[in-house]
């Protein structure tokens, strides 16, 4: 099981909220992955978005995966260094509020 978690700075309409799930969920079927379930919640520039599917990915896949869907592309950029250093899981979060 993997959790791909993206940040989107981008505050939607309901209507294209629901285009973008559905989209992402498209998406990770088109690459054979089996979406278990997913959850999303608003934040102060727009949405954090988690699916979680049956397959488990290495980091690095799982970086491009959450690139491919649309991830945050500087968090993306720094998500493939931390996975090329073996680092990825300890910073690869997502907080829907700040503490």
């Amino acid at each position: 099981m993997t959790v791909i978690k993206l940040d989107i700075d981008y505050k939607m309409s309901k209507q294209l909220l629901k285009e973008f799930i559905e989209t992402r969920l498209g998406l990770l079927a088109l690459m054979n992955y089996h979406v278990e379930d997913y959850n999303y919640a608003k934040t102060k520039h727009g949405y954090h978005f988690w699916f979680k599917i049956t397959e488990q990915l290495t980091e690095q896949r799982l970086a491009e995966v959450q690139f491919l869907l649309g991830d945050d592309i500087r968090r993306a950029r720094f998500n493939f260094m931390r996975a090329k250093m073996n680092v990825f899981n300890e910073f690869n979060i997502l907080f829907s509020r700040k503490k």
